[in-house]
């Protein structure tokens, strides 16, 4: 028998990113880093004022607590779509 959906939660969490994430680097700590999936979002967001606009890019990366239990400003994320390197 299977538990809780609750108790189930971070097993499904693993499968779904592996199937429908993205691969991306981190880096724990700006060293050594380590290929991980991640749900990495792209979009652009606009923003009007007053009859003008501007557009940037909005990213937001969410990765596994078992990959990276507390993030840092020292960690480096390389994302490969854009080869941009960000912190948290």
């Amino acid at each position: 028998m299977v538990g809780s959906l609750e108790s189930e939660t971070d097993g499904l969490d693993a499968i779904c990113i592996k199937e429908l994430g993205d691969p991306i680097t981190y880096a724990i700590g700006g060293t050594n880093p380590k290929r991980i999936w991640a749900y990495v979002d792209h979009s652009d967001k606009t923003e009007r004022f007053a009859g003008s606009q501007i557009t940037d890019q909005d990213i937001w990366i969410e990765v596994l607590k078992t990959d990276v239990p507390s993030p840092t400003a020292t960690d480096r994320i390389t994302l490969p779509q854009t080869g941009m390197v960000l912190s948290p």
